[in-house]
């Protein structure tokens, strides 16, 4: 036996577990030695320095496995491995190397001191030794905040790539040992941790925050019970928070944005006048825009609509969005200052009933100013949100405004705080968004090589968290920089950030985002949102918690500067494109890349630190302790399992290394963190085959909601060039509730836009996964199924698979005729088929199989078949949808002799289901086979069986046909197609032009014999097909396709219904005669009389039509031009009188121009008017019995007499001018499917061949809320000039010369009439237009109504019926509903605005009978408001300087829509009084919709005038005119406010009991009544209104006296007779003499010792009481002391309230207290006059002539000259400075005298001393 000697190496590798260390090994050459068991760097902490931080890492490494080999084979295909770790700022440590093995084992420790930064990172790469240079093994990292706890981790770790990660390349395991404890004997040394700061800096930073005074308690360490409590406790507030908001569902979408910014009350002064320029921001999804300014003033309307239009929004970026309200103070050249702000989230007004916020006082709150505590003012606004499918809602606004002022009413007068969001009595109540941010853990390296400076800079992230609520300014943490790779961003922050919110708050929205700091603007990482409510809610608040993070992919190469990220997004707004990297970063639901994970806490106070308990309140922010480990959320061990199948329909790219062959795909799924990858394979024609299964085993938390999402990501290139272009996410819950038992689905992809690898329209792919996530027992259980499941993967069975594509149907129009030219293309498994070409359809019948020979896998692991929609062209075929089909749902033949089931149709898409068009009816058959080159027999028939039936064609006409060519219609007709299995039948109606070739006429019947199959699932629609007659009929060009579907159309269909038949209104009349049909038994004789009962009917309207034309020549109405004003009298003169006005009064008198005679024309002007009840709105003639509907009128009818199907042209997706699809036309008519041909028709016909003419009238009311046409400029919003266009056939009423500037809401109050021929004329257009003056007009939105659906059914005819009345006198056709229909454009789905209207359709005869409506509305009139302001009292003093004590007091006045108008200046006032008797003149405009009808305010300003700096404003009030207002408007007459019985009331009341008795008056001297009858004293009180009963109506009215010359000049002729002319009674004529001189002497007496307060108390004595106190008066001494008051109040020398006035109380609001301070009072009178008697009796402004009605006297207590200079002193000064000025000029004097006199006394000094 030869002997063989030599060396044999022999390799043992352990078939189980390796051995434990530690444990002693057999004689096999391991080394036998145990390292750890005793060792103190594992041992257990000792008791005292159990709460001591960790300060030396520990590492035991242990041994390896499965390390890849690193030499060649020739040095015997082995490694030397050797571990090495790494401390960033430490020097590394490693252990020996290993030789020649791929299972080392070290049992080595490796030792780290002075570690004590749990940001840190520990790095364990393990290495190849070789002489030269080590190779790279394998590396893992390690974050040092996972063993804080200092307890000992003994772990397999899988080796990953140079950064740590874990890819698809195997590179073994090592076991360690770790503990990171704390030694003290250990000497830390302080390291800077950013030795190159000085590149980076934080503006924050230099703020050092400090640790609070009453530091954290640790928080109780919470079992698995309370944790599962406190989670459910959550989620029941989140479910209370989703109820409260609404069950509405938010659509991504085109989204309107209305914001009505109505009026603003008591606002905060800011101004040092002691006002505001009032201007409010609106601001909505980051656009904004402004209202104008409001000079000088607390209280201002602005009553303007701004909307917001939102392109194809995310209904995630709808829901946290916000909407905030600003109201500042504008300045100049300063920046504006903050008043007070509103905000509240879009969804919170979303979820409202009809989606708005309407005519709501919400409180403004100053958040920015800590000093500002109280609510600062008063917004009135309405917030109206229309999302996709949305209806506008309108309101009637007059009736809103009704409520508001009997609310109002009974609030007490315009106290809002019933009707205000946050009461205004109370305080702001601050509480505070606590939000603790520990830390946070693998956040993505934002600062790429790309942008180091040399190499001196490593990676890394500047990372710092905001917190964000409202809108408010965001409060950060400080900048916390990080180097080294992404394992290592984990930056610990600690920090608690206390952000104050005034509640109660309209805002939910809290937002969390963290972010990387540059010194050229700082890039955003990830966004996190929570809400108020739910932290509310709890009671502990939430946490700690982790938050996971998503956004968009961050790249490894190019790092983008902020300055460009910026201009790209800017870019993109500009372009309307979404910038997705934004979107993904800042709404993480969306978002495909995971980007860490942050620790955190929330919680509501009410409280602050007692270090921060200070007066401002602000946000701010300070250190807490670290968090205990113990206090952190609990964690367990998951398992993440997953096999990686198959793709199909994947996106090819090109490889770069190898231009002529397609890059490598992968699969990446991933948990937070932790990533698994499945190989790169090769993708053929789509498919990738991977059959791999992956697992990964991590620790979570035990809360599943703070476990990551599962993301599955398709990937191309490969280690540092790996970029995911698609993903899915799962959430972890989801998959934790299957337990690992959820079968392999197929998963559609979706693009990350944010990288934009795919070109457009190019489809993501599906993936073949099964997934399985949860914990290690649930894994275990169902191990088992998991590795059969592996096995199946892998098996393949020889199938053959046969598509049966049947038919398809409303495919999409590819070409410019509206249709397509339809292929089929059915891929599976990389292998494509193809069906046959079919030509100018949008409904091809196919019939045809197709037949797959493959080998398929186990049935659940199926793949999908893939069938694609092309369009044939020329050049190359359009791509136009796909879907898949799974082939598990595939029906599986066994027996060759089974039928074959239904097929159904699969309706395509582009890119995700539902954005597509059209659909396939399709089937799947799979048959198994023997082996793969097996034959199968025959296919199987697959066409249905048929059945003979008839179409019948009711065509009455096209309708609305646009042009072709740029040609209109010549003589169209219609033809209409059905294509059945084996044939084409084709019929065509005759060629028609009547009445027009736009809308021709038809109205023939058609009967078309067909074939129809049994099963009605394969019934052909009818193609309709729109020809026109060209060139005498040479030319037949096709100008609009459509379709008729017939599956509900067919009897014997299970989805069949039967034809609206029932609806339909036949006229049998003869409708040439003027008839109404009102009993069908009617005689002959009948009919006769109810002819001539017509004919009296049209006179008598033709009577009332001529009775408006003459109402309507008012020569003062505002749209007539003006007369001359003598003119109108001799006119008015002439005119018989009626009863109303006063120029039938001027026929009997001769009015003379000056003297006491003008009087009494002038008190007539005020009749006897009922203040004590408001007019009563009563609606107008036309509205009575009239429905209002709040949409419109085809949504109450539902269904139509006729069917309409639309015609269509164009092309969907053409290449350069993108979607040219429209309408542009339609077929009326009727279509049903007969069992026989000889059936009768749906109705009479006779009705239908004899068009009829009809009169048709549209009564158009007004437009809402138009869209703004016209484009805005600096931030003002755009207005539109409307006009209305309607046209019905060729008929067009356009009314652009009537076109109304610069609105949103317009007028239109118009009736259109046509013409039109029913049959025929019958789509009536109603379009708003905005008049341009350069370009053409646009079209602000269109309506159409289809008169013939109208007229032809029977539901529409009994509308209003019962409200018609035909008595000759009361004439009135039916009341049809009043439409609010919404205005569209073809750009946009959102109403543009809302028009009311309503239409009438008359037979001619009717039409003669029954006039229009008049729906004109009551012209708007000029009125003059006379306002006297008389006087002021209990002002206080705003010169206080040196004891002055006085005010330079001046009144400015206005009424709403006014300029305002002020007094002159009473200079010096003293004591709070000061007189002005001074008359404002205002001209207003009362009628529907005025300014001064909808804010009927009247507005005082008291100022303080000063000479060398700004005005000082003292106060401000206002009163409400809206209920004089009214009255004057409805009565037209002139009316006194706060008329009194000594005043004009009762001179009027005599006047007029007087006048009862006469019955002409033939002498015009004589035009006051003689004396009262002695026998009747009392007749002159004969007033019963008190001051108390018209405290509500805050107006006054002025005196009525004539002014003359002299004292006496004013008084009545009777007065002064009873004063100058002696008495004949028998009295003596000295005693006469004796009390007129008597009662002249009392008149001009002054009592200079009386106190001017002890007046003013006088003065505010109730007269009620003084009346029921004092004893009955002599008629006779009454009237003398009227007189006597009468002359007082002409001369203004006596402190009296002048008849028919009051006073109004003026105060300040202090915005910090919420009370009001008293600031003194106006007297002041008010006149309403209508402008044609105002100005016959005309009055001067000021205290000019013609000074009457009432008399302004000179004021009182003014400044006088005098050469006295101490007397002007003291009236300029005051008493007290002036005294103190003459102190000082006395010492002065005194002084001065002593140096001047010093001479003379040395002299006499010396004469008399010496």
């Amino acid at each position: 036996m030869k002997q063989i000697s030599g060396e044999v190496e022999v390799t043992l590798k352990f078939s189980g577990p390796p051995p434990t260390p530690g444990q002693p090994m057999s004689s096999t050459g391991f080394n036998d030695i145990e390292v750890g068991s005793d060792d103190p760097c594992f041992a257990e902490t000792p008791e005292e320095y159990r709460d001591a931080s960790p300060n030396e890492l520990c590492i035991l490494c242990i041994s390896g496995r499965n390390l890849p080999a690193m030499d060649s084979f020739l040095f015997g295909g082995k490694s030397d491995p050797l571990i090495k770790a790494k401390v960033k700022g430490f020097p590394s440590v490693k252990t020996s190397y290993k030789e020649k093995t791929l299972d080392p084992v070290w049992n080595e420790k490796l030792v780290i001191p002075g570690v004590t930064d749990p940001s840190l990172s520990v790095e364990i790469e393990v290495e190849d030794w070789d002489p030269a240079v080590n190779e790279f093994m394998g590396k893992t990292i390690l974050p040092l905040i996972t063993f804080e706890d200092k307890r000992t981790v003994t772990k397999w770790y899988k080796l990953g790539n140079q950064q740590g990660n874990i890819d698809a390349t195997n590179r073994g395991e090592i076991q360690l040992k770790i503990c990171w404890r704390f030694n003290p004997d250990v000497i830390i040394k302080e390291k800077s941790s950013n030795p190159l700061g000085f590149l980076k800096k934080n503006d924050d930073d230099s703020d050092l925050d400090e640790e609070g005074d009453e530091p954290e308690e640790n928080q109780p360490v919470l079992d698995e019970a309370e944790a599962a409590k406190l989670k459910k406790e959550k989620e029941e507030a989140e479910a209370a928070l989703k109820k409260e908001l609404g069950d509405i569902e938010v659509k991504s979408g085109d989204y309107q944005v209305q914001v009505h910014i109505i009026e603003c009350r008591e606002l905060a002064a800011k101004d040092l006048s002691k006002t505001s320029d009032p201007i409010v921001y609106i601001e909505a999804f980051d656009q904004k825009q402004n209202t104008s300014v409001k000079p000088a003033c607390l209280s201002c309307v602005y009553d303007e609509l701004f909307i917001f239009n939102f392109r194809n929004m995310d209904k995630d970026v709808f829901t946290e969005g916000l909407i905030k309200v600003k109201v500042m103070d504008a300045n100049v050249l300063l920046k504006n200052v903050l008043i007070g702000s509103y905000a509240f989230d879009a969804a919170q007004v979303y979820f409202q009933k009809d989606h708005e916020m309407y005519r709501q006082w919400v409180a403004l709150m100053n958040d920015e100013d800590s000093e500002c505590n109280g609510v600062q003012g008063y917004l009135k606004l309405s917030v109206s949100i229309i999302g996709p499918g949305d209806k506008l809602k309108v309101h009637d606004e007059e009736e809103e405004m009704k409520k508001e002022r009997e609310a109002m009413a009974k609030s007490g007068g315009q106290d809002i705080s019933s009707q205000v969001m946050m009461p205004p009595s109370i305080r702001k109540e601050w509480k505070y968004i606590v939000t603790t941010i520990y830390r946070a853990e693998y956040l993505p390296v934002m600062d790429q090589n790309i942008r180091q400076i040399g190499s001196l800079i490593q990676n890394g992230t500047d990372a710092y968290c905001q917190v964000e609520f409202s809108g408010g300014k965001p409060m950060k943490t400080k900048v916390k920089t990080l180097k080294g790779e992404r394992s290592a961003m984990n930056p610990i922050f600690n920090t608690e950030i206390w952000y104050p919110v005034s509640v109660p708050t309209a805002t939910q929205t809290i937002k969390l985002s963290i972010w990387d700091y540059d010194l050229d603007g700082s890039d955003i990482i990830a966004t996190t949102y929570s809400k108020f409510g739910v932290i509310q809610k709890l009671t502990n608040g939430t946490g700690p918690f982790w938050v996971n993070l998503y956004g968009a992919f961050v790249s490894t190469g190019f790092a983008m500067t902020s300055t460009v990220k910026g201009g790209l997004t800017k870019l993109a707004h500009i372009t309307d494109d979404i910038d997705y990297t934004d979107l993904y970063n800042k709404y993480p639901d969306k978002a495909p890349s995971y980007k860490g994970r942050i620790l955190i806490s929330q919680r509501i106070e009410s409280q602050r630190p007692k270090k921060y308990d200070k007066d401002e309140i602000e946000p701010f922010r300070r250190r807490v302790p670290r968090l205990p480990t113990q206090n952190e959320p609990k964690y367990q061990t998951y398992i993440l399992k997953a096999l990686v199948v198959s793709g199909t329909e994947l996106p090819k790219f090109i490889d770069p290394s190898n231009p002529l062959k397609k890059a490598k795909l992968q699969v990446l799924i991933g948990c937070g963190k932790y990533e698994m990858y499945s190989q790169r394979v090769d993708c053929n024609n789509g498919v990738c085959d991977w059959a791999e299964y992956l697992t990964q085993e991590f620790d979570y938390p035990i809360d599943s909601s703070q476990i990551p999402d599962i993301c599955v990501y398709l990937c191309k290139g490969k280690d540092n060039t790996l970029q995911p272009i698609c993903y899915a996410r799962f959430k972890a819950k989801d998959l934790l509730n299957e337990k690992f038992t959820s079968p392999p689905k197929w998963i559609l992809l979706q693009e990350d836009k944010s990288i934009d690898a795919l070109d457009k329209g190019e489809f993501p792919g599906n993936l073949l996964l099964r997934l399985g996530f949860g914990i290690v027992d649930d894994a275990r259980q169902t191990q088992n199924e998991w590795e059969s499941s592996i096995q199946r993967m892998k098996r393949r069975t020889p199938y053959q698979v046969r598509c049966h594509i049947y038919q398809g149907k409303d495919l999409p129009a590819a070409d410019s005729n509206g249709l397509l030219d339809p292929l089929i293309h059915v891929n599976l498994l990389g292998i494509t088929h193809k069906s046959a070409e079919k030509k100018k359809t949008r409904f091809p019948l196919y019939y045809q199989t197709l037949i797959f020979d493959c080998e398929l896998p186990e049935r659940e692991f199926l793949p999908q078949a893939n069938v694609q929609l092309y369009d044939i062209d020329l050049i190359k075929n359009e791509f136009m949808g796909q879907f898949f089909y799974d082939l598990k749902d595939a029906f599986v033949l066994n027996n060759p002799d089974d039928p074959l089931p239904d097929p159904a149709y699969y309706d395509f898409f582009t890119e995700l289901p539902g954005d597509g068009q059209g659909s396939l009816l399709i089937s799947f058959q799979l048959i198994p086979k023997n082996r793969p080159d097996e034959v199968i027999g025959k296919l199987p028939v697959i066409q249905p069986t048929l059945r003979q039936a008839y179409i019948e064609v009711i065509a009455i006409g096209l309708r609305d046909m646009k042009p072709f060519n740029f040609q209109s219609m010549v003589a169209p007709f219609l033809e209409m197609e059905l294509e059945c299995i084996d044939k084409k039948v084709i019929i065509q109606t005759d060629h028609s032009k009547r009445p027009s070739p736009d809308d021709p006429n038809f109205l023939q019947r058609l009967v078309m014999p067909v074939m129809l199959p049994d099963n009605a699932l394969f019934a052909t629609p009818m193609a309709l097909r729109a020809r026109d007659t060209r060139l005498g009929g040479f030319l037949k060009p096709e100008v609009g396709v459509g379709i008729v579907d017939l599956i509900n159309k067919i009897p014997w269909s299970k989805t069949y219904k039967p034809p609206q038949s029932d609806i339909f209104f036949q006229d049998k009349l003869n409708m040439s005669a003027g008839f109404i049909a009102t009993n069908s038994n009617n005689n002959g004789g009948d009919e006769e009389t109810k002819t001539l009962e017509l004919d009296a009917a049209a006179k008598k309207a033709k009577e009332l039509q001529e009775q408006r034309d003459k109402a309507a020549e008012d020569d003062f109405v505002l749209t007539q031009q003006p007369v001359e004003l003598d003119q109108l009298i001799k006119q008015r003169i002439n005119e018989l009188d009626v009863g109303a006005g006063v120029f039938g009064a001027l026929s009997h008198l001769e009015l003379p121009e000056y003297g006491g005679k003008r009087k009494k024309v002038a008190e007539e002007y005020f009749g006897e008017i009922d203040l004590t009840e408001d007019e009563v709105d009563e609606p107008p003639k036309y509205m009575i019995g009239r429905k209002v509907l709040p949409y419109e009128l085809e949504e109450e009818l539902k269904t139509t007499p006729f069917e309409t199907y639309y015609l269509y042209r164009g092309q969907k997706n053409h290449p350069v001018l993108g979607n040219t699809l429209k309408v542009v036309g339609k077929f009326k008519g009727l279509v049903r499917v007969m069992l026989e041909e000889n059936e009768p028709a749906l109705f009479d016909m006779t009705a239908l061949l004899k068009p009829q003419q009809y009169k048709v009238r549209l009564y158009v009311l007004a437009g809402k809320n138009l869209t703004p046409m016209d484009m805005g400029f600096g931030g003002r919003p755009g207005k539109s000039d409307p006009y209305l266009k309607v046209k019905l056939g060729k008929e067009l009423f356009d009314d652009r010369e009537n076109a109304v500037d610069d609105v949103t809401d317009v007028d239109i109050y118009k009736l259109v009439e046509f013409n039109a021929e029913l049959p025929g004329y019958s789509q009536l257009h109603i379009s708003v237009m905005d008049k341009d003056e350069i370009g053409t007009d646009d079209v602000i939105g269109s309506t159409t109504i289809d008169l013939e659906d109208r007229w032809f059914d029977n539901r529409w005819q009994e509308i209003g019926r019962s409200n018609r009345n035909e008595d000759p006198e009361k004439l009135r056709w039916d009341t049809k509903d009043l439409e609010r229909r919404s205005l569209y454009v073809p750009s946009s789905n959102n109403p543009q605005g809302i028009l009311e209207c309503w239409v009438d359709i008359l037979r001619p005869g009717e039409a003669s009978a029954f006039p229009p409506d008049d729906v004109a509305l009551p012209p708007k009139q000029l009125f003059e408001v006379r306002v006297v302001i008389w006087k002021s009292a209990d002002v206080p003093a705003q010169d206080t300087l040196g004891g002055q004590n006085m005010t330079d007091l001046f009144i400015k006045c206005w009424p709403e829509g006014c300029p305002e108008q002020e007094t002159d200046t009473h200079w010096r006032s003293k004591k709070g009084k000061a007189s002005f008797n001074w008359r404002m003149l205002f001209d207003i405009e009362l009628g529907h919709n005025s300014r001064a009808m909808k804010f009927p305010y009247f507005h005082f300003q008291m100022w303080d005038r000063d000479i060398i700096k700004w005005n000082d404003m003292i106060a401000e009030g206002s009163i409400n005119l809206g209920f004089y207002y009214r009255k004057a408007f409805k009565k037209n007459v002139a009316i006194k406010l706060y008329e009194t019985p000594k005043g004009g009331a009762a001179k009027r009341t005599v006047k007029q009991n007087k006048e009862s008795k006469q019955v002409i008056i033939k002498d015009t001297t004589a035009d006051i009544p003689p004396p009262e009858d002695s026998a009747n004293p009392q007749s002159g009180d004969s007033i019963p209104t008190s001051n108390e009963e018209r405290k509500h109506q805050q107006d006054s009215d002025d005196d009525d006296d004539d002014p003359g010359i002299g004292v006496l000049g004013g008084l009545k002729e009777s007065e002064r007779e009873r004063l100058t002319k002696p008495d004949t009674t028998n009295k003596s004529t000295d005693q006469t003499d004796t009390s007129f001189k008597t009662k002249l002497f009392n008149l001009f007496k002054r009592d200079n010792d009386e106190d001017e307060d002890e007046e003013a108390e006088n003065d505010e004595e109730d007269p009620e009481i003084d009346q029921k106190l004092e004893p009955p008066k002599d008629p006779d001494q009454e009237e003398q002391d009227n007189l006597i008051n009468t002359v007082k109040q002409m001369t203004g020398l006596w402190d009296i309230d002048p008849d028919d006035s009051t006073w109004i109380h003026m105060d300040t609001l202090d915005h910090e207290t919420g009370t009001r301070e008293p600031m003194g009072r106006i007297c002041y009178s008010v006149q309403i006059w209508p402008k044609d008697k105002a100005m016959i009796m005309k009055v001067g402004t000021a205290r000019t002539e013609p000074n009457q009605d009432p008399y302004c006297p000179p004021p009182t207590g003014r400044l006088q000259f005098s050469w006295n200079p101490f007397y002007m002193c003291m009236q300029i000064c005051g008493p007290s400075l002036c005294a103190k000025i003459l102190c000082c000029i006395i010492c002065l004097g005194i002084l001065a005298l002593m140096i001047f006199c010093q001479p003379a006394l040395n002299i006499l000094i010396a004469i008399f001393l010496y």
